[in-house]
This record gives C-alpha cells, structure tokens and sequence, in this order.
C-alpha cells in the first residue's frame, strides 16, 4: 500500500476491466492488497468489508442444519396432531426427544464449523434463519390445525399469531447461544491446531 497516490482523486484514477490494478499515470498497480482484506478505491486504501460466500460443503451443512431443526418440530406436531397431544405415547414422546436433541447437536456443530472456520460473522443470520424455520414450521402447523379442526377454522387465530410471534424471541436467544457455544468451541480449537 506504499503506492498509495495523494494526488489523484477517484474519478482521476483509471481501473483495469477486472478491477485489480489501476494506473498510477506510468505504471499499473494493484487495487487490492495481497491478503485481500484492503481496495484502493482512487483516493485511499479501505478496508473490504462484506460476508464471503460459504463453501458448498458448509452450504450442505448448513441445510441439514435447517432440517433437523424443523424436523424435531414436524415429528412433534405430527404425532400431536394425529394422537392428540395429551396421548403421545412413550415411543412418539422418545422420538420427538431424540429428533431434538439432534437439532441441539446440529445447531452446535453448525456453530463450530462457523468458528473454526473463521466466519463467526454467519452466526448472527444463522440464528436469524433457525428462528425463521422454527417459526415457519409452527405457523404451518398452525394453519393445518385450523384447518383440520372440528369447527372448520373459525376459531380467533389473533393469539396464535401473537403466540407465533412472542415465541420467536427466545427461539432466536436459545438457537443463538448454541451457535456461539458451538462457535467458541470451533475458535478456541483453532488456536490450539498446530500452525
């Protein structure tokens, strides 16, 4: 970044096609630094700012994170709905058990996976759409349970809504403090890893 020009203001400043180098008025520099973390924008070096993509791996991951989440839920209003909740027997009761304790597990190993792979800024969204398909599944079960109710649906769904919505708060507190457990896990491992 010693190149750093002080007389050149942006719209002065020429740009290769791809963006990497611009013209320094004798010689073609580059635009962005070597570890990719600062862009000359014509005037200054700023610091790149912005989420990188994740790699598929952890896309996939991520997906099935999603659907152990909702999963646990499914299977416990599927059950409740077909049985009727006050008549879950002991073996849709284990299964609803063990599908959440897989979610737990997937959301801390997602969360693990974040922090040792350096992008704890995902944890944030992460939590967000955890919330979001919990909150989704809920609301669908939701609707079928109107639908499949004796009077047809003409109960008040204001406080199913409220419901739905007030539930959303400590949904999106507990999935977020096991993703950053997970996360810290995954950060104090990676300073334990050999260089």
């Amino acid at each position: 970044m010693s190149a750093q020009p002080t007389d050149l203001s942006a719209a002065e400043a020429t740009f290769s096609p791809d963006g990497q180098y611009w013209w320094s008025g004798q010689v073609w520099l580059p635009a962005v630094s070597a570890d990719r973390k600062w862009r000359f924008d014509g005037t200054s070096w700023l610091r790149v700012r912005r989420y990188h993509p994740l790699p598929t791996r952890l896309v996939c991951f991520g997906a099935v994170w999603l659907v152990s989440l909702a999963g646990w839920l499914v299977a416990g209003i599927g059950f409740g709905v077909a049985e009727g909740f006050n008549h879950l027997t002991s073996n849709e009761l284990a299964i609803i058990g063990s599908l959440a304790g897989v979610a737990v597990l997937a959301t801390v190993v997602w969360g693990f996976l974040l922090g040792r792979g350096r992008r704890s800024v995902w944890v944030a969204p992460s939590a967000v759409a955890g919330a979001a398909v919990e909150i989704m599944v809920f609301y669908v079960a939701a609707m079928v349970a109107v639908a499949l109710s004796p009077s047809g649906g003409d109960q008040d769904d204001t406080g199913a809504g409220i419901g739905i919505v007030i539930l959303g708060i400590p949904m999106v507190l507990v999935i977020s403090t096991l993703l950053w457990l997970g996360a810290g896990i995954g950060i104090a491992s990676r300073s334990h890893m050999a260089p």
